[in-house]
């Protein structure tokens, strides 16, 4: 049996850009920075320091429109797919591999700051703020039915 899954956690690059590859299948490509800690020698001494890692990530059809309206530059995120290989002709130079992620999940990640100065009525993107005042203010004594 063999498994290919990834999960990693870290902060979105850029905003997600959404391609069609065909009139009803949308595609999502964003960024996402993950650290790490490695050694580096830039100076040729070697010294353990964090290490910032690109990680291309696509997420496909319903999970690609969801995406583009709910992920932002910087916020933090959780992936979970699978890794996916591609090679890169460019010029006369070698072919090249490129490593990238198919997601099947993206599950944003609150800061727990945000969480403790703002209710959940009181935020701003809460679609369901000003609806939950509205069951609120009525009683079922007054629905006609």
């Amino acid at each position: 049996m063999t498994y290919n899954r990834i999960t990693i956690r870290g902060h979105v690059g850029a905003d997600p850009e959404v391609k069609y590859v065909d009139p009803v299948t949308p595609v999502a490509r964003f960024s996402v920075a993950t650290e790490a800690e490695g050694y580096v020698s830039p100076d040729g001494h070697f010294a353990l320091k964090p290490i910032t890692e690109w990680h291309t990530v696509y997420c496909y059809y319903r999970l690609a429109e969801v995406v583009d309206a709910s992920v932002f530059k910087g916020m933090e995120v959780a992936v979970e797919g699978r890794l996916g290989y591609t090679t890169i002709h460019r010029g006369e130079s070698l072919p090249r591999k490129v490593a990238y992620i198919v997601a099947d999940s993206v599950s944003v990640i609150e800061r727990k700051e945000q969480e403790e100065t703002a209710p959940e009525e009181e935020r701003p993107n809460n679609p369901y703020g000003a609806y939950l005042d509205f069951l609120d203010k009525g009683s079922d004594e007054d629905m006609p039915f």
